[in-house]
């Protein structure tokens, strides 16, 4: 993630996370229930400096500009880095 931090320029004030277990010891799955945090991580994101957010389970909603991106690039990998981006 710093390397992504360095490539883009900064760190957002917020990140959207899915419920991988480098990120969550503990998902929330109900209403009432809260996400318990990896403490690793969640010390990486407070040094790092931003809010990690947890999507909730089984809700694609949350995350759907994500999913939305990945299906996108799984759609382009098929031509296998023949793009350029030079402008003529």
């Amino acid at each position: 993630m710093d390397d992504a931090f360095d490539h883009t320029g900064g760190v957002p004030s917020e990140i959207w996370f899915d419920n991988m277990k480098q990120v969550v010891d503990h998902a929330k799955s109900d209403i009432g229930q809260r996400v318990v945090l990896n403490e690793r991580f969640k010390q990486f994101s407070k040094d790092a400096g931003y809010q990690p957010i947890v999507c909730r389970v089984f809700r694609p909603q949350t995350k759907g500009v994500v999913e939305a991106l990945a299906r996108t690039t799984e759609r382009l990998r098929v031509y296998n880095n023949e793009f350029s981006d030079e402008v003529t």
